[in-house]
């Protein structure tokens, strides 16, 4: 198992693929200050994506880039 530390901001997105993908998660977040978080399960995600497809634009974008790497 890694260390590995990433930093995340405001808006950021964290375990898409395995919501996506009906997947357990595969990681750990452990947040260093103070914050609010939105957690959403798989049929959450597919109602506000439905409702709003520029949000799911934006997460296939987010997805894509981390892919990339």
């Amino acid at each position: 198992s890694s260390d590995l530390t990433v930093q995340f901001g405001p808006g950021d997105v964290v375990g898409e693929l395995g919501l996506l993908l009906d997947r357990p998660r595969n990681a750990t977040v452990r947040a260093t200050t103070p914050l609010e978080c939105l957690a959403l399960g798989r049929s959450d995600l597919k109602a506000a994506v439905e409702t709003s497809p520029e949000l799911g634009w934006s997460l296939l974008q987010t997805v894509a880039e981390r892919l990339d790497g």
